[in-house]
């Protein structure tokens, strides 16, 4: 899973950076016997964590993660709770994200999150071992994968179950951040589903570390067969991840927007030098926003359109809300003699018909992003 979403340019890469470092400065801060150096690690975190919370919402359950430790910490070693300087620490975070507070609480309010979470059921949970060691959903396992992450749950339990007997600090602190964001993410699941393999990118580093520690606290046998077979797995996860590459399992489709982009140039130039005269080059229409955005990149200097019957657009495609090139409804079709229709569903072919549209000849049906050109009849 790190390496899957380590080469996309989004927010996954980011968050799991800073909810790796403000676990590090958590550790510092509670090493640190300076006041003044405590003072400043603790503004620090107070920083990561607004920061975290600004890249990625969901980075929530590292922070709840965290306090939980800190409240779980006060209680074994029976403090006041109320007079702990960590509070301090979430009020200033909290304060930081604040300017930003009632944009989050319209988005969480409109429909900007994605439909495509599921709730946390017990497939899902054995999924998150799946995903992060074989880069396999739980239902593409086949009997031998089955088996392999069964054996890995396997050791996994007994070795974390010599370690909790031993009543080690680390061991309780690695747990807390291997295991908490996974219950979070079932409570939260209880109230709505909001799973999705993705958002728990970030707690991935902390499995891994924990996997590591109880492996290499283990004794020289079982440390060695230990390391061989998680090898073994990751090996697996990275040929499969080279076989799969970007997947979306969501989706059910490997996206092509780059190959798409590349094919529409080749046949622009194409048309271009077939009509001496000249020829405008068809505007391109897609399915959603998500085409759109991504087309545009590779294809600046094309007017890309974009179908959303939707009086506003939320979330990440607020932007977008009064953009010219957006196609509300058949009305809104009259200003093309013909477009080259770019889609993954096709959810536009029947408008276009019913706005006198008719398919042409060119087309491209055979991957999974497709085109077609439409001109009126």
């Amino acid at each position: 899973m790190l390496i899957r979403y380590g080469f996309e340019i989004r927010m996954y890469a980011m968050a799991t950076m800073l909810a790796v470092l403000a676990t590090i400065v958590l550790v510092l801060i509670e090493a640190e016997k300076n006041t003044k150096r405590r003072h400043l690690l603790q503004f620090a975190y107070a920083a990561l964590v607004a920061l975290g919370m600004l890249t990625l919402y969901y980075t929530i359950v590292i922070w709840l993660t965290h306090f939980a430790y800190l409240i779980w910490q006060t209680v074994k070693s029976k403090k006041p709770i109320l007079r702990q300087e960590f509070w301090l620490m979430y009020i200033l975070a909290v304060l930081l994200f604040t300017p930003w507070l009632f944009v989050a609480i319209k988005q969480f309010t409109n429909g900007a999150l994605a439909q495509i979470s599921e709730p946390m059921t017990v497939n899902n949970l054995l999924g998150v071992f799946s995903f992060n060691l074989l880069y396999k959903p739980i239902w593409q396992l086949d009997q031998i994968f089955g088996l392999l992450i069964l054996g890995f749950i396997t050791l996994f339990v007994v070795l974390l179950a010599k370690k909790i007997k031993n009543k080690q600090k680390n061991t309780s602190f690695l747990i807390f951040m291997a295991a908490g964001p996974l219950l979070v993410e079932i409570l939260i699941c209880l109230v709505k589903p909001m799973y999705v393999e993705r958002y728990l990118v970030y707690s991935a580093p902390f499995l891994i570390a924990l996997i590591a520690y109880l492996v290499f606290e283990t004794r020289s046998k079982q440390r060695y067969f230990s390391m061989v077979y998680l090898f073994a797995l990751v090996g697996f996860g990275i040929f499969n991840l080279q076989q799969v590459g970007n997947f979306n399992f969501q989706r059910m489709q490997k996206p092509d927007i780059r190959e798409m982009a590349t094919r529409i140039s080749a046949i622009s130039k194409k048309e271009n030098k077939s009509n001496q005269a000249g020829t405008t080059e068809l505007p391109i229409l897609t399915d959603s926003p998500y085409e759109a955005i991504e087309l545009g990149y590779y294809l600046p200097n094309n007017k890309i359109y974009f179908y959303a019957p939707y009086e506003e657009l939320g979330g990440g495609y607020a932007p977008l809300n009064k953009s010219e090139f957006k196609i509300f409804n058949e009305q809104d079709l009259r200003k093309f003699n013909c477009v080259r229709y770019v889609y993954y569903d096709a959810k536009m072919t029947t408008i276009l018909e019913d706005a006198g549209f008719s398919k042409t000849k060119n087309q491209d049906t055979e991957h999974a992003l497709k085109y077609s050109d439409f001109c009126r009849k």
